[in-house]
């Protein structure tokens, strides 16, 4: 293969990969930014109607929002696998492409700087938690309060 067609190509894919990582960052932002308002408004709706919702229709909405909350760390999770790939490629790119040799582009330095992965799963997935665990504390703080009432007195 022509090296100048070559160079177009690993370029081309290093334009891509970063412009997919842009995209990822955006939907796992919008993801976890839905999550936590439809957490909001479903525990503003809760902390009015609990107490005289059946026990029943309490379950239901535990069942509900585990399932949000499982659905919203499988999704950032799936996006955090591909994102190490992304960056991986984007590595590989920028080695063939010279930004990372010293004196390639820059007479004493490398175009690239010295870079750490900073992914932000992690965080994500104790927000997650924290609103879910959060959420099955005011739908059952009637319940909780009686429990404690009865064990202390």
């Amino acid at each position: 293969m022509d090296e100048n067609l070559k160079y177009e190509l690993v370029k081309y894919r290093h334009q891509d990969q970063a412009k997919l990582s842009l995209h990822i960052s955006d939907t796992d932002f919008k993801v976890f930014s839905g999550y936590l308002t439809l957490q909001v408004a479903l525990c503003s709706f809760i902390i009015y109607k609990a107490p005289g919702m059946s026990f029943v229709a309490k379950i239901g909405f535990s069942l509900i929002d585990i399932v949000l909350a499982w659905a919203c760390f499988k999704l950032l999770r799936n996006h955090w696998y591909r994102r190490k790939e992304i960056v991986e490629t984007i590595k590989n790119c920028n080695e063939y492409l010279g930004y990372n040799e010293v004196g390639f582009y820059l007479k004493d330095k490398a175009i690239n700087g010295k870079t750490v992965n900073r992914f932000w799963f992690g965080t994500y997935t104790v927000v997650v938690i924290a609103a879910c665990v959060a959420f099955q504390f005011i739908l059952f703080a009637n319940n909780i309060n009686s429990l404690f009432i009865r064990i202390f007195n």
